[in-house]
């Protein structure tokens, strides 16, 4: 995986008070079903989990960065480029191209249900059921994870890494810390595991509205 420990940043700005965001971790997953196979990469805010940031692989070959603050429900796009750098590091610049509102399309449709069932040495092994939030609540996905525990709960990033079109769902949360290592759905329909996990030292500047 690229580090993107060491970087420029291009936007335009207005004057106004801008923000800017320090993420301090980054975890990659792996994806496998029976359609395709893809890898997964997101920064995260240890103390914030409002905002995180998703790399994307375009088809062809380039990279494009996505930031979202889900509690304003804002969209925040970049390009990623690499450049040459004298000290040995790979540097790249986030070229900012647009903002744009979304809305959490799923957001009152689904409950979570989360069981823990075991617990050996550090990883807690956890079912979780997705239910339709309905009157009769019908179970759609059946999952079992493996979560390791931490002081810090980053259940999230495994949420917006894996779970697509789930990912901004603030009920969709496991109250207990720790990262997500890995989860197979029923039947081994789809199988999602951690690749790597680490600290980060990336902050990004949003540009003012």
């Amino acid at each position: 995986m690229p580090k993107y420990f060491i970087l420029l940043f291009y936007f335009f700005c207005s004057n106004a008070i801008a923000q800017t965001l320090k993420f301090d971790v980054v975890a990659s997953y792996s994806i496998k079903n029976s359609k395709f196979t893809d890898t997964s990469t997101v920064f995260g805010v240890s103390t914030n989990s409002n905002y995180f940031m998703r790399i994307t692989n375009n088809p062809n070959g380039s990279q494009s960065a996505l930031v979202y603050d889900i509690s304003l429900l804002k969209q925040y796009h970049y390009n990623i480029k690499p450049v040459a750098s004298e000290i040995g590091e790979t540097v790249f610049n986030f070229e900012y191209i647009d903002q744009r509102n979304f809305k959490r399309s799923k957001n009152g449709k689904y409950d979570f249900e989360f069981k823990s069932v075991s617990t050996t040495d550090n990883i807690e092994n956890v079912k979780l059921q997705c239910l339709t939030n309905i009157e009769n609540r019908k179970e759609t996905k059946k999952y079992d994870l493996q979560i390791k525990k931490s002081d810090i709960n980053y259940f999230y990033l495994f949420r917006v890494a894996c779970m697509h079109a789930l990912e901004f769902l603030p009920n969709f949360n496991y109250e207990n810390p720790g990262i997500v290592t890995s989860c197979v759905s029923e039947k081994n329909s789809s199988v999602f595991n951690l690749i790597t996990f680490e600290d980060a030292n990336l902050s990004v500047t949003l540009p003012s509205n």
